[in-house]
């Protein structure tokens, strides 16, 4: 069974540059200066930052649904807003 092009694109985009994954540096996964692959015989500029994937739809959407989650009368148990709370954090980098 062959894989969607969908499927083997995902978070391929980085954040940070708007450059592709593969543009990173192979080692460090830094972000190539611009977001884009030098020219000619130019050395590769990088920059400070490394890739970040960007989120795909569905992934953003549960990022949605789980951010509008309220726990103020304690219902959801403390080590599970705790998992919750620390999967936030991942997704957004914080």
């Amino acid at each position: 069974m062959k894989t969607p092009l969908s499927k083997l694109l995902e978070n391929t985009i980085c954040k940070n540059c708007g450059g592709w994954k593969g543009l990173h540096h192979y080692e460090t996964m830094k972000c190539p200066r611009d977001g884009k692959e030098s020219k000619g015989l130019n050395p590769q500029l990088w920059e400070t930052t490394t890739f970040r994937a960007e989120l795909t739809y569905t992934e953003s959407k549960l990022l949605e649904a789980i951010e509008n989650l309220e726990n103020d009368d304690n219902s959801i148990p403390n080590h599970a807003w705790k998992l919750i709370q620390q999967a936030i954090k991942e997704v957004k980098g914080c």
